[in-house]
């Protein structure tokens, strides 16, 4: 089963929303050294 298509627009309001940190230990995205990963509030699976 293919992921769910994450509109760009939605992708740019989360990055922002969350000022570019991880949404559990708010470690900075430029700290980590890799993109983060969109994750769903609600599984797929």
């Amino acid at each position: 089963m293919a992921p769910a298509y994450i509109p760009i627009s939605l992708r740019r309001q989360v990055r922002a929303d969350a000022e570019n940190q991880c949404g559990y230990c708010r470690t900075p995205e430029a700290l980590i050294g890799m993109p983060l990963e969109y994750d769903h509030l609600y599984p797929e699976a």
